[in-house]
């Protein structure tokens, strides 16, 4: 499927940014790895956008290629609103958690990802779908919102990882 093409593409690029980047660092050649780094996050978000904004424009369409069951499509074309800011962020993610490993960084990653998506975003997804926790059962787009909160968190708490990572390397120039 889509997103499964979309985290191929930034496992990919961010294993290529993982290598140049431990190179670098290797060669001791510290202004590099920043260079690397920006290039390979306009690569990943740029290929994010694009994907996301073809997803966002067949919105409609895409629903009917894998059901005949109408009712269904209407939700999934409800969700796929969200498609675009989801698989920018899922493809952000997936890069930068591989370009974490040309630092050698890889157990603090899994920690923040635990968090992100076991403590917090699967809990809110149950709560918001199949309790009246938060006022409502929400179903589906309750499963969807915590999904949401858990990859935006995610996201957010390693790319401040990487960012942190590599101003180590940006104090040496």
């Amino acid at each position: 499927t889509i997103v499964a093409i979309v985290g191929m593409v930034g496992f990919g690029v961010g294993q290529a940014t993982a290598i140049v980047v431990a190179q670098s660092i290797g060669r001791k050649s510290y202004t590099d790895v920043n260079a690397q780094l920006g290039a390979g996050v306009v690569m990943i978000l740029s290929f994010g956008v694009t994907i996301g904004l073809c997803v966002f424009a067949s919105r409609g369409v895409l629903p009917t290629l894998f059901t005949a069951d109408s009712s269904i499509a209407v939700i999934s074309s409800a969700i796929r609103v969200f498609a675009p800011i989801y698989l920018v962020l899922d493809v952000l993610l997936v890069w930068v958690a591989q370009s974490l490993r040309g630092f050698e960084d890889t157990k603090i990653p899994m920690f923040l990802l635990f968090v992100a998506y076991w403590l917090i975003g699967f809990p809110m997804g149950y709560s918001l779908a199949l309790t009246e926790f938060w006022g409502q059962s929400y179903d589906i787009y309750g499963f969807w919102f915590g999904l949401f909160a858990g990859i935006s968190l995610g996201c957010a708490l390693m790319c401040t990882r990487l960012y942190t990572k590599s101003g180590h390397y940006r104090e040496r120039i």
